[in-house]
């Protein structure tokens, strides 16, 4: 009889762990990895939001932005297979360049550059330079959480999620951003260009946009010269951006004469 408790009272436990492995994987991994790809994005929206201190941009139009950039990332998933055979067969650096330049980072940026303008070109609240920049790196966060999650969510312990999050908080996530954010700087400036130019302006930033995010992903894929990618390309996006936004900062006042916040 006591043998008989105790078997039973060991099938309980087994249960309840059962129970509450089944709870952890259905409710807390998702929660967790939720949360861990958003924190990085979410630190450097706030953080460049505050940049426009001449008349903050409205944190309804911020956010929205923001998921629409994180729903392109489903576009680039049901297109980028479509043009995968285009692409140079085997795994070398022919087929790496192909797919750095040809498809990921034109297919990328293209439909970030369609959030933009599904999200904010028509509205009157893009009235100066400096809104594009903001605007445009809330596209590159959006589309970088939601990738960060992705990722995120495929690694088996928290350690590692939380070490891809430190990771891709200051790689990937910047590359995303300074990349939208030029193409963002670019659409701001069509607002106050002739209507000739403004082709020319959207090409010109997302020119540069995929030349900069096609190059990162070049060297990033060598392994022999993957350090260009980290300590040469990605601070020379962050660099030209920063020129970008201080310059648009500079000009904010002229379009918001004595309305400092």
């Amino acid at each position: 009889m006591v043998r008989a408790r105790q078997g039973k009272l060991a099938e309980s436990v087994e249960e309840v762990q059962a129970r509450n492995l089944t709870v952890y994987k259905l409710c807390v991994e998702p929660a967790v990895s939720l949360a861990l790809g958003l924190i990085p994005g979410a630190f450097w929206l706030w953080y460049l939001r505050r940049q426009d201190d001449h008349e903050p941009e409205p944190w309804r139009l911020v956010l929205l932005v923001f998921l629409l950039g994180g729903f392109s990332t489903f576009a680039v998933l049901a297109i980028r297979p479509c043009f995968e055979d285009l692409l140079p067969l085997g795994t070398g650096p022919d087929r790496t360049v192909a797919d750095a330049f040809l498809l990921t980072a034109p297919l990328e940026e293209l439909l970030k550059l369609a959030a933009l303008f599904l999200g904010i070109f028509w509205s009157r609240e893009l009235d100066e330079p400096l809104d594009g920049i903001v605007y445009g790196t809330a596209v590159g966060l959006g589309f970088a959480s939601f990738e960060n999650i992705h990722y995120i969510a495929r690694e088996s312990s928290l350690a590692a999620q939380g070490q891809l999050t430190v990771l891709r908080g200051f790689t990937a996530t910047l590359v995303h951003t300074s990349a939208s954010g030029s193409i963002g700087y670019f659409l701001g400036l069509t607002r106050f260009s002739e209507r000739s130019r403004r082709p020319w302006l959207v090409a010109v930033g997302v020119l540069l946009a995929v030349s900069f995010h096609g190059t990162y992903d070049a060297f990033l894929a060598n392994r022999a010269l993957h350090w260009i990618a980290l300590l040469l390309v990605l601070p020379a996006m962050l660099f030209l951006l920063g020129v970008k936004l201080r310059w648009a900062r500079g000009q904010s006042e002229s379009y918001h004469p004595g309305r400092r916040r």
